[in-house]
């Protein structure tokens, strides 16, 4: 599987949600391309410096189509105490990361 996790630097961006769409439909037709029949899970990230992007988050639910395209982890779910600058991940939560991807994993595959 594939596990795609992209978003924070669009939330600072103010990328809308059919721009961000857009480009995340061609990066997964690329993957389809080298390796088809790959499951995609595509992570819910969009957290930067506390805030987060409902057009981001937006736009990574619509592309999951549950066949092939799943939901990954709720990387926006771990606070600022899992973060060393409110926005990447320290230690403790790129642990809380590994957790949710496998989890996310489970429900998508088997």
């Amino acid at each position: 599987a594939i596990m795609w996790g992209q978003g924070e630097s669009d939330t600072s961006a103010g990328t809308s949600q059919a721009s961000y769409a857009a480009s995340l439909n061609k990066i997964i037709a690329e993957f389809n391309r080298a390796i088809p029949a790959c499951p995609i899970l595509v992570a819910q990230e969009s957290y930067y410096y506390g805030a987060t992007s409902a057009a981001v988050l937006a736009a990574q639910a619509s592309v999951v189509n549950g066949t092939t395209v799943f939901a990954g982890e709720n990387v926006d779910s771990i606070g600022s105490s899992g973060r060393y600058d409110n926005t990447h991940l320290n230690e403790a939560g790129a642990e809380q990361r590994a957790i949710l991807a496998v989890a996310a994993l489970m429900t998508a595959l088997i």
